[in-house]
């Protein structure tokens, strides 16, 4: 059942430290993963806390310089699996999201700041090679298959983000609002660039065509398929969906009344990612809904 494996899951993590020997981390995650997918387990809101944690544990451990063998325990193929059954089990379920969203919010946050603390490693891996690389390095990496791996977490972390600005009782915590707008502004600072067009080019001509491939590029990536032909096919021109929450949240008009530090220091960086190109700001209202 589902409290069996979460405490067992809770234990093997428990103790990860410089000493925790790798299998013991894919045990670990083997067993929130079946957990997850256990249709019969029906795990408590407490289990799936434990679940939670768990994978925001054994993920940072493995990405901890230094990791040695246990970094190479989760491939980006199964950190790739493994975030599709949160979003399918956790997210897609109203009992479950609102009230895990605290949780969900930091596991988001944690591997945020893995992937985007540490500038992209150069190199373009064989084919085939980069699903089986590292989950840190594979999503850092600067080659296609790395960029269409941050495409999906970047479309699991927008509607992660989304549900907790328009959280009231996360809205009311410093934190928590502190991690939303921190996710927000580094997914925004490498999602708009790449939605400029290439060369310099005017963005109207082709607005409607970017919003209908990049409405296809979402839901390939909410489906847990980077692979798909959408993505693939359009994942360097398009629009930026991160951009719909400077209007479509109350982020930062409302914000700013409840959390006024916090909001201020994210806008001001926001407003120095919109401010970074010239091209911008005469494309950012034809991006926008």
């Amino acid at each position: 059942g589902g409290a069996p494996a979460g405490g067992a899951a809770g234990a093997a993590a428990a103790g990860a430290g410089d000493r925790t020997p790798p299998d013991l981390m894919g045990l670990a995650l083997g067993l929130v993963v079946l957990a997850l997918g256990d249709q019969s387990a029906q795990p408590t809101l407490p289990d799936m806390r434990v679940h939670l944690r768990t994978i925001r544990q054994v993920l940072l451990h493995t990405a901890t310089p230094g990791s040695g063998d246990a970094a190479s325990t989760i491939s980006v193929r199964y950190f790739l699996d493994l975030f599709a059954r949160v979003w399918t089990y956790v997210f897609r379920v109203p009992g479950r999201c609102m009230p895990l969203l605290p949780e969900l919010l930091g596991l988001f946050h944690a591997v945020s700041g893995v992937i985007w603390r540490e500038a992209p490693r150069s190199g373009t891996p064989t084919p085939g090679e980069h699903v089986e690389r590292p989950w840190a390095e594979g999503l850092r990496g600067d080659s296609e298959d790395s960029r269409l791996a941050r495409d999906t977490m970047s479309a699991y972390s927008l509607h992660v983000v989304a549900a907790a600005l328009r959280s009231e009782a996360l809205g009311a915590e410093a934190g928590g609002v502190s991690q939303a707008l921190e996710i927000l502004v580094w997914w925004l600072s490498d999602a708009l660039p790449r939605s400029l067009p290439d060369g310099g080019g005017d963005a109207r001509g082709g607005a409607g065509a970017e919003a209908e491939e990049d409405d296809d590029i979402v839901a390939a990536a909410l489906e847990g398929d980077p692979t798909s032909d959408a993505s693939s096919g359009a994942a360097s021109k398009r629009s930026c969906p991160w951009l719909w929450l400077l209007f479509g949240s109350p982020f930062p008009q409302a914000l700013i009344k409840v959390q006024p530090a916090v909001t201020l220091k994210n806008w001001r960086t926001v407003c120095t990612i919109l401010s970074s190109s010239t091209q911008i700001a005469g494309i950012v209202s034809h991006q926008l809904p």
